[in-house]
């Protein structure tokens, strides 16, 4: 019977929409959230805690609360339903979640690693103003794969030129 469900062509393109929604809204919901976490916990700004407590908000209101008062909104603004506002909504859903897993994280991370990391940011020919996004990216990195063959190349060039050593 699992045959039979492939080839029923509206089953194929239900299962394509979901996943080619599912890999863009986890993609930008990961991107945005890792910007805004590491901007919240890095950072000091007017507004910040207020910031974080919004972001959060959707967080204690079950999906369904989210999902039906962002198709009220969309109506109401009269923009068209399809692959675009579907994709949108499952940003709004994710991307609390997304700002929530990074900014624990990035709250544990040592700042020894992205202090050693600025004092080779002219070898490495990194543009001052990417400088913290390349920093803030190589800290998640090396904190989501520890024992990755990337963190023992950086161990190895801190060590080589008198940086802060083992991290």
């Amino acid at each position: 019977w699992y045959a039979q469900v492939f080839d029923d062509m509206r089953l194929r393109k239900a299962l394509w929409n979901s996943a080619v929604i599912a890999i863009v809204s986890a993609a930008i919901s990961t991107a945005i959230g890792t910007v805004t976490a590491l901007a919240i916990v890095r950072r000091e700004f007017p507004g910040r805690d207020t910031l974080s407590t919004i972001l959060m908000a959707p967080l204690v209101l079950p999906e369904i609360v989210v999902a039906v008062g962002f198709l009220v909104f969309m109506v109401v603004i009269n923009v068209r339903l399809g692959f675009f506002t579907l994709i949108v909504g499952h940003i709004l859903v994710s991307l609390p979640f997304a700002i929530l897993i990074v900014r624990a994280s990035a709250s544990a991370l040592d700042r020894r690693l992205e202090e050693a990391a600025a004092e080779y940011r002219e070898a490495l020919r990194i543009r001052p103003r990417d400088e913290e996004l390349v920093i803030a990216l190589a800290r998640v990195w090396l904190r989501l794969g520890r024992m990755g063959p990337a963190r023992l190349l950086l161990e190895d060039l801190l060590t080589e030129h008198g940086g802060a050593g083992r991290a």
